[in-house]
């Protein structure tokens, strides 16, 4: 073969080789595409796998032929395959992949010329930005696609809506979606434009419109995804404009259609909610519980949970929500509403521990868990009925510290005037002249330190560090003894019972006493800072009775 006729033929193979690569590597990425879509809720090893090829072989065109004609598609294949993988993480949130996506569509940004490849190149960042919450990030990018290409532009546009939504601009998504109402469109793109407005609407504070846009949505669709999605959306629209069952009804079609566990845990999910807005708590408990069992390790699933633990605690079944909170807790995710149940559980079980202790202490001991159930209470519910009848007959005990904190709760509640509230807070002032709660309330009335100022727990307990600073030990011990001994030590009994353990130490006096004050701190603070020194100091042999800490 003469050269004249080698180099073309050189250049032909090379030309195939290269394209073949990047037709091979795309060839996998539709693969994993068309494995996502027939099992959306369950991502396989195989789809990863195809894309990492897919990653790979687009690599290699960039590599080796990186000024080709499929360079530019090489590496908007790379971003693609990337923001997927993502998407369709088994380990993870996907954050990295994500990250990886937004570099690599950057980067053909830069590398093209070509308005079509750039346009999809910015709904892509646009889209890996959203999976990063990173809402004005997506917005500013969707911002620049082209008109060029109609479809590209009304998805485009979608997306901005949501983003612009999720950023807490509602208004602006739905001024988005109108700069499409003149833009010729296919039935299912047009209904997705009226979900995302009737979630736009819903936002606004506008429920009963949104509905009415999502039911038309509804008739666009008529089957699959996008009909479920629409009557999902007027669902919502309906339970949160008091239309229960309206609601209800909207969800039933879905009943004979849903494709998935998941489909029908959302549906049972919005049958608890309407089912609760009626009054119907028996069938929203049980909906709710569907709804956590269908979705057992995603958000519906615990955001079910949640709502059927309130449920349960605000009809009076206390163990049983407490019950729900655990599982919720002890669910993989970090959704809100673990987070929730994490530390609405951490509420409720010191509810319970104050209610039950009523029953097993003796009377020197009843008022004060009384006291700290009541105000757990206001805590939790506001002044209800039970913390109120508590506080009131606290309020005339006869322990002054009991009393005067009782006086205190009773003078931030709601419909007390100012001069009762203002009374109440001078009789507790001198109920608790030796206590720091006085010291809160002269700070909060603008009053000179009283008689009892310098008796005061914190007073001593820094005048008694400042003597052993000094070496003063004895004193210090002295002084902190006389303290602790006393009703008011509970203000600062923790702290109390540390500064003494180090100044009898510090004046060489027999370690029982030392080991006393460890002792009390690792049974009664156990959660506290010192309890867990203390704990410490004894070789942690101790075990403490109070749970979480001290009250």
């Amino acid at each position: 073969m003469t050269a004249r006729f080698l180099l073309p033929a050189l250049a032909l193979a090379c030309g195939c080789a290269y394209f073949n690569t990047f037709y091979n590597a795309r060839e996998r990425y539709e693969e994993a595409e068309a494995l996502a879509a027939a099992s959306p809720e369950n991502p396989s090893p195989q789809e990863a796998e195809l894309l990492e090829k897919a990653i790979e072989g687009a690599g290699k065109v960039l590599s080796f032929h990186p000024g080709s004609r499929w360079a530019d598609d090489a590496q908007l294949l790379i971003g693609d395959a990337l923001l997927l993988l993502g998407r369709r993480s088994l380990t993870g949130s996907g954050t990295s992949s994500f990250q990886e996506a937004m570099k690599a569509y950057a980067s053909v940004m830069l590398m093209t010329d070509d308005e079509e490849i750039m346009d999809r190149a910015s709904l892509g960042m646009g889209r890996a930005a959203m999976q990063l919450s990173r809402w004005q990030d997506a917005a500013a990018v969707l911002e620049n696609v082209s008109d060029r290409d109609r479809r590209l532009r009304i998805e485009a546009r979608l997306l901005l809506s949501r983003s612009l939504r999720l950023d807490g601009r509602p208004a602006e998504a739905l001024a988005a979606l109108d700069s499409l109402l003149l833009s010729r469109m296919s039935d299912s793109l047009h209904g997705e434009v009226l979900i995302e407005r009737s979630m736009a609407l819903l936002d606004c504070g506008l429920p009963d419109s949104a509905a009415r846009v999502a039911a038309a949505a509804a008739e666009l669709f008529r089957r699959g995804d996008g009909f479920y999605r629409a009557l999902v959306s007027s669902a919502e629209a309906l339970i949160e404009a008091g239309r229960p069952g309206e609601a209800a009804g909207a969800l039933t079609p879905l009943l004979a259609s849903y494709r998935s566990d998941l489909e029908l845990a959302r549906i049972s999910l919005l049958q608890g909610r309407a089912q609760e807005l009626a009054g119907d708590t028996g069938g929203a408990s049980s909906s709710y519980r569907d709804a956590a069992d269908l979705d057992g390790s995603r958000e519906v699933g615990a955001e079910a949970l949640y709502r059927r633990a309130l449920l349960l605690e605000s009809s009076g079944d206390l163990d049983g929500s407490i019950e729900d909170l655990r599982e919720l807790a002890e669910r993989p995710g970090e959704y809100l509403w673990i987070r929730l149940a994490a530390e609405r559980l951490a509420d409720l079980e010191l509810l319970a521990a104050y209610t039950d202790s009523l029953s097993s202490q003796g009377s020197g001991n009843l008022d004060r868990f009384l006291l700290l159930a009541a105000e757990k209470r206001l805590d939790l519910y506001g002044a209800d009925s039970l913390a109120l009848s508590h506080i009131r007959f606290l309020s005339a005990s006869s322990a002054p510290r009991i009393r005067a904190m009782a006086m205190v709760l009773l003078s931030g509640l709601p419909g007390v005037s100012p001069d009762s509230s203002r009374a109440l807070l001078l009789e507790a002032r001198a109920l608790s002249d030796s206590g720091d709660l006085a010291t809160r309330i002269e700070e909060e009335l603008g009053l000179p330190r009283g008689p009892g100022w310098a008796a005061r727990p914190s007073v001593v307990l820094g005048a008694a560090w400042d003597m052993i600073d000094s070496g003063l030990f004895a004193e210090a011990w002295e002084s902190l003894s006389r303290t602790l001994s006393g009703g008011w030590s509970e203000d600062a009994r923790p702290a109390l019972l540390w500064a003494a353990a180090a100044a009898a130490e510090g004046a060489g006096m027999e370690d029982d006493l030392v080991e006393d004050c460890f002792e009390e701190l690792v049974r009664r603070f156990p959660g506290t800072e010192e309890g867990r020194a203390a704990s410490a100091r004894l070789g942690g042999s101790g075990s403490g009775d109070g749970g979480g800490g001290g009250e």
